[in-house]
C-alpha cells in the first residue's frame, strides 16, 4: 500500500515537473495597431473581461495609473502618500497602490501611482484614438525583465518576475 502512494507521489511530481518545465518563459505582448500608426508602444492587459490600455515608457521610473480610472481598476491602495514628479514636471502629493492584471492568462502586477494624466491622455487619445488609462514604467519593466522590441512591435516580458 505505501508502495502504491509513494509511486502516485512520483508520478504526480513527475507530471507537475514536466508541466514547469514546459511552461511558456516569456510572452510577447504585441503593440495596438493605432499606436503602431502614432509611433505609441500601446499595450492592453486584462482585468477579468474588462481590458485597459497601457503606454510602455522607459523613461518613466514608476508605472502610473489615470485618477479618472482609478473606479473603473481593480487596485489595492496604500494608505500613504507620496511626493513625485508628474508628466508634465510637476511635482504632486499622490496615492499609490497594487494592481494586479492578466495578459495572456498570466498574471502581472505592479506598484502603481495615482495621477493626473487626464490631459497629456486626451492629447494622446486625438493622436491614436484610443484611451490609455495608464503607464507601464520602469517598476514593471525591471519586475518582468520587459524587452521592448520596436522593429517587431512588441513587449516582451517573462512570465514570473526576475528574482534579484
Amino acid at each position: 500500500m505505501e508502495l502504491a502512494i509513494l509511486m502516485s507521489i512520483a508520478a504526480i511530481a513527475g507530471t507537475v515537473w514536466y508541466v514547469y518545465k514546459r511552461q511558456k518563459r516569456t510572452i510577447a505582448i504585441a503593440f495596438e495597431e493605432a499606436g503602431k500608426i502614432a509611433g505609441l508602444p500601446l499595450v492592453i492587459l486584462q482585468q477579468g473581461e474588462r481590458s485597459f490600455c497601457f503606454l510602455i515608457d522607459s523613461g518613466s521610473n514608476r508605472s502610473h495609473i489615470s485618477t479618472e480610472f482609478l473606479n473603473d481598476i481593480e487596485v489595492k491602495l496604500h494608505k500613504t502618500r507620496m511626493q513625485c514628479c508628474g508628466i508634465e514636471g510637476n511635482y504632486e502629493e499622490t496615492g499609490f497602490g497594487m494592481a494586479a492584471f492578466e495578459v495572456q492568462g498570466i498574471p502581472v502586477l505592479d506598484a502603481f501611482l495615482i495621477s493626473n494624466l487626464k490631459s497629456a491622455f486626451e492629447h494622446t487619445k486625438g493622436i491614436c484614438g484610443m484611451q490609455i488609462h495608464g503607464i507601464l514604467g520602469n517598476t514593471f519593466l525591471c519586475r518582468y525583465n520587459g524587452i521592448i522590441d520596436y522593429p517587431k512591435h512588441k513587449l516582451i516580458i517573462h512570465n514570473k518576475p526576475i528574482k534579484k
